[in-house]
């Protein structure tokens, strides 16, 4: 995605590639309402772990997806339901498509 932005966007498409990724990254960490140290040591461990950060991932997705569910209607829940969208779409369901056909594979 970020080779397509450049080519479509020149230089200003890796500066627009770097603040969707922040955007995607802490979006849903300060959906959790939680204290700001840990909200400093979840993006610390997602960033810096491979594993276990991919399943801390999905389950602040998950965690956050409640509470913005459970929260009055903002432009912030908007802005959160489109990241959201777009997780699910171009990362979640890809990487459960891998894991899926790569189980299969082993186990036909």
């Amino acid at each position: 995605m970020k080779e397509k932005l450049a080519v479509w966007f020149g230089g200003v498409g890796f500066i627009i590639w770097y603040i969707l990724s922040v955007l995607f990254f802490m979006v849903p960490i300060w959906a959790t309402g939680l204290p700001i140290l840990v909200m400093i040591l979840l993006a610390a461990l997602i960033y810096y772990t491979d594993m276990l950060g991919a399943v801390l991932t999905v389950a602040v997705y998950i965690y956050s997806f409640i509470k913005v569910i459970h929260s009055p209607f903002s432009f912030f829940s908007i802005v959160y339901f489109i990241v959201l969208l777009i997780y699910v779409i171009f990362f979640f369901i890809p990487a459960l498509l891998n894991l899926i056909l790569t189980w299969r594979s082993r186990h036909s």
